[in-house]
Order: C-alpha cells, then structure tokens, then sequence
C-alpha cells in the first residue's frame, strides 16, 4: 500500500488508491496508459504532478475505476469553473450514491436549515475520510 499525505490533492489519492485496490503494479498501468516508465504514475498519486485529463480514461481502464467519478474528481480540482459549467451542460444528474447521500442530509438534518460551514465541511470531510479508511481496510483483508 501506498503511504499517500492526507494533503494530498483529491485526484492524487483517486488515482493512488485505484493503483492499490488494482492488483497491478505501476509499471504495468504505465505501460498500459502509453508511459514507459513508472515513476510519472509515482509523482501523479504524490499529487507532484497533475494527471493528464486526456490519461484519465486509460488510467480508469487500467485501474477498473468509474471513468466519469475519476474525471469528476479531476475537474473539480484542476478547472472548476469549466467543472461547473460541463455539469450543467452534460451532467444534469447526480450519481446514484449522491442521491443516496442527499436522502442522508435531508434525514439527518430533518430538512432542518443547518448553516454549511467550513467547521461543518471539515467534520463531514473527516467523517468520510475515516469510513473510506475503513472500507479500504476491509478490502484488504
């Protein structure tokens, strides 16, 4: 496994964790996206480098990730006003999980106005990172 900072951008740990849940080595995905050598996969899961827009359809394929949340993730970070736009314009429709996860606010929130903060985001933002820990520790066993 792949010792990734939490600092690391979104997209760097997308990628770094879709690496380790492959079964793949970096040499192999390299290879498979057109890159002779590793270590650009390396510098892109360390968040040194960004991933390439055009390689995320490869790198998805190799690493049998969601193309589209892969891309999503990437957009967001690198370009989101174009992010912002492309959704309106080609993706209307939230992903099942997003409906699922809305249906989870309106429950826990009991459609209640509760003020989104940057206190509130970091609480979520740590809630959701401790359970993708937890799914990715079962994975593994």
């Amino acid at each position: 496994m792949s010792k990734i900072p939490a600092s690391a951008s979104p997209t760097a740990r997308f990628l770094a964790d879709a690496i380790d849940a492959s079964g793949k080595t970096q040499r192999q995905i390299a290879r498979e996206i057109g890159y002779a050598k590793p270590n650009v996969l390396s510098m892109m899961k360390h968040g040194e480098t960004r991933i390439p827009l055009e390689k995320i359809p490869a790198l998805a394929k190799a690493c049998d990730v969601d193309e589209q949340l892969f891309m999503r993730t990437a957009l967001l970070e690198y370009q989101p006003a174009a992010y912002s736009a492309l959704m309106r314009t080609f993706w209307p429709r939230r992903l099942q999980r997003e409906e699922e996860w809305l249906e989870i606010w309106r429950l826990a929130t009991l459609n209640a106005e509760i003020k989104i903060d940057s206190q509130l985001v970091g609480e979520t933002l740590g809630l959701l990172e401790e359970a993708r820990k937890r799914q990715k520790t079962r994975r593994g066993k």
